[in-house]
């Protein structure tokens, strides 16, 4: 039987084979073990076509998906980077606002 891996689920669900990974952790799967002994992976993310551990994986990405499209299950770290940049968003109109001052008082002190 042919074999799934991270880069077919790439194409298939339109997502980073580094956010696959992370969603499926986080779902709580693990990386098979691949009973390589010695060097090599000792577990690789790739399933039997057909298995039902694949289509658990392919429910949680289509869930993930899905709910990508409504940004409501937006991660911490997401919420961090979007409060980080509205705050040096501020911090550059303020800059903005006291050069408008600073050049406003200069003008009076010219006339």
């Amino acid at each position: 039987m042919a074999k799934v891996r991270i880069t077919d689920l790439e194409k298939e669900f339109g997502l980073q084979g580094r956010t696959i990974r992370q969603v499926l952790r986080k779902a709580g799967l693990k990386a098979p073990e691949t009973g390589i002994e010695g060097f090599g992976p000792r577990a690789r993310y790739e399933w039997t076509e057909d298995s039902e551990e694949l289509e658990k994986v392919r429910s949680i990405l289509k869930e993930f998906v899905d709910s990508k499209g409504k940004r409501t299950n937006r991660t911490k770290q997401e919420e961090e980077l979007e409060e980080d940049e509205e705050l040096e968003q501020e911090e550059l109109e303020d800059e903005d606002d006291e050069d408008e001052e600073e050049d406003s008082e200069d003008d009076e002190e010219e006339d």
